[in-house]
């Protein structure tokens, strides 16, 4: 999660340098930030659901396969706009590990390098990666030793983190040159203007 935190926050920060503006969000159809917010509302959900002592694992997956699929639509509707394949992709790479295994395996040889001890990832959500996991590559086996929130990733990690910072940074940066509407009320090309003289 803090990865995919940063990745946003600094999207934005080159964005706002390339002159890119918050309002520009307004850009993308309202039916496509509908189904970005479910897809965050489910993964809220397949979190919660643990604390509520249904089976954390297989519901969590449920909710990303879901939150995957969601994003899958927002992609075929607004096909120009990128990231959103990579979003897509890891949140599916996610549910499938998750499904697979209950949880998400942790390698303890990756939490030993980022500093974060196998104990904190022991919970409802996840588990320590052994002989026993299946796809094993595909858990939380990248290592990011971030400075205050250390944690492990996993690829679908990574691929929704990168395709986050790609959507927030395409939607914030400010429109192409010469592809503003006529007509809107906005001054008219010269090329249209016709000069006339009276005497």
């Amino acid at each position: 999660m803090a990865l995919i935190v940063c990745s946003i926050v600094v999207a934005l920060v080159v964005a706002r340098l390339a002159g890119g503006q918050l309002s520009s969000v307004e850009r993308l159809p309202a039916h496509g930030l509908l189904l970005l917010a479910a897809a965050m509302a489910l993964l809220a959900v397949g979190l919660i659901v643990g604390w509520l002592g249904l089976p954390a694992g297989p519901c969590y997956a449920v909710a990303l396969g879901l939150s995957g699929v969601l994003v899958g639509r927002f992609m075929l509707v607004n096909r120009s706009l990128t990231g959103t394949g990579l979003i897509a992709a890891g949140l599916l790479l996610n549910a499938m590990v998750v499904g697979l295994n209950a949880a998400m395996p942790v390698s303890a040889h990756a939490a030993a390098r980022a500093g974060v001890g196998v104990a904190a990832v022991g919970d409802r959500w996840h588990t320590v990666a052994g002989s026993h996991t299946r796809l094993r590559p595909l858990g939380e086996v990248i290592a990011v030793p971030l400075p205050l929130w250390p944690e492990v990733d996993s690829l679908g990690d990574l691929l929704v983190a990168a395709g986050l910072a790609q959507l927030v940074f395409m939607a914030l940066r400010p429109p192409p040159y010469g592809r503003r509407k006529v007509g809107a009320g906005g001054p008219e090309p010269t090329s249209s203007k016709i000069l006339t003289h009276t005497d």
